[in-house]
């Protein structure tokens, strides 16, 4: 006999399973700017389309996707799930991963797997607009953000800013200019991080095109095509 808590269990099962259903297409990284920064969100400190470098995965993220900007309270929320085509990968594995304790992971895999947790960051700024602390956020709650802290704070540090801690971790050869570093303090905020991954931007604020960023993005992503949710 069919009843309402099996409908209503089956309506659950529907949304929740329900990204596995969004198509994943194709997009050229020599075209960019034909398709970065066409998000909604674009007023924000950390606009741009950035190579995250130093993760598993291969991952281009497209920050005007970004949503919730609150001037007054400097937060904003990012999402890696399947709400937004913020998150760019590609089906092969990263060539570098610096710092990142785990196995390389193919972005598809990834990207189904934040769109299951509806995945996003949370970041609240300080005063100027350098330094935000991130909090995970996943099935609609802090709470995998509040498990985190109790082992290291995370925060998203503007590179090169008055009090900028550069870890051991970071390596010189990169090229920082308009970089943004997520920084783990395991040991307290007043010592170095140990770990990390660095945001280099591939599209400036302003839609300007760094083709250094876009060379490393093609080594890290392959030279042609990369894969993001459809729009």
């Amino acid at each position: 006999m069919w009843t309402w808590r099996r409908t209503i269990l089956l309506a659950w099962l529907a949304y929740l399973l329900s990204p596995l259903l969004r198509s994943i297409e194709e997009v050229d990284l020599d075209r960019v700017k034909e398709w970065g920064l066409k998000g909604p969100s674009t007023r924000h400190p950390v606009v741009g389309v950035y190579l995250f470098v130093g993760l598993p995965i291969g991952i281009l993220f497209d920050t005007s996707h970004c949503r919730a900007w609150d001037p007054v309270e400097r937060s904003l929320v990012c999402p890696f799930d399947a709400s937004a085509s913020a998150f760019v990968g590609t089906t092969g594995e990263p060539i570098d991963t610096m710092t990142s304790p785990v196995p390389p992971l193919s972005s598809t895999a990834a990207m189904r797997f934040f769109s299951l947790q509806r995945y996003c960051v949370r970041l609240t700024f300080n005063a100027d607009l350098t330094v935000a602390h991130a909090s995970s956020m996943a099935f609609g709650t802090s709470l995998v953000g509040a498990l985190q802290e109790l082992f290291f704070v995370e925060r998203l540090e503007k590179a090169g800013h008055k009090g900028f801690k550069r870890g051991e971790w970071l390596s010189k050869k990169l090229h920082l200019k308009g970089a943004w570093v997520r920084n783990n303090y395991a040991q307290g905020l007043e010592n170095k991080p140990g770990t990390g991954y660095v945001l280099l931007p591939v599209l400036t604020p302003e839609g300007g095109l760094n083709k250094r960023n876009l060379r490393k993005a093609k080594e890290k992503l392959g030279a042609g095509t990369a894969i993001r949710m459809a729009m």
